[in-house]
């Protein structure tokens, strides 16, 4: 699996930097220690690989996709990770679709390039 281009890391100290491998986060942002915690802090801090969200949902069941994605089902990470699924999967989710709630990208343009 190819490592993102920069790698986010939390530090025990202050201080919240970034240089050209890392990106150092303070204690403040360590997600808890979730699945969809963590996915949201990779999707955040280390932009979209469409290769491990394909292997990881190839782990999942569907059932324990939509209970994720049900967490926050109108969050901005809860849609992404619902459309990359069903997309990546092409095997859509017995959830209704939303009718509320604003667009959002799917690649942060600040961190990868997108078309």
């Amino acid at each position: 699996m190819p490592l993102p281009g920069k790698l986010t890391i939390i530090s025990t100290k202050n201080r919240q930097y970034t240089d050209n491998q890392w990106r150092v986060l303070t204690s403040r942002h360590k997600p808890e220690d979730n699945l969809y915690k963590q996915l949201v802090f990779a999707l955040k801090y280390e932009g979209l690989n469409l290769l491990f969200f394909k292997k990881l949902f190839q782990q999942l069941s569907k059932e324990d996709m939509t209970a994720l994605v049900q967490i926050e089902p109108t969050g901005q990470y809860s849609r992404r990770i619902w459309f990359l699924y069903e997309w990546l999967m092409n095997n859509k989710l017995d959830i209704p679709d939303l009718t509320q709630g604003n667009f959002v990208n799917l690649v942060n343009e600040e961190m990868q390039y997108a078309s």
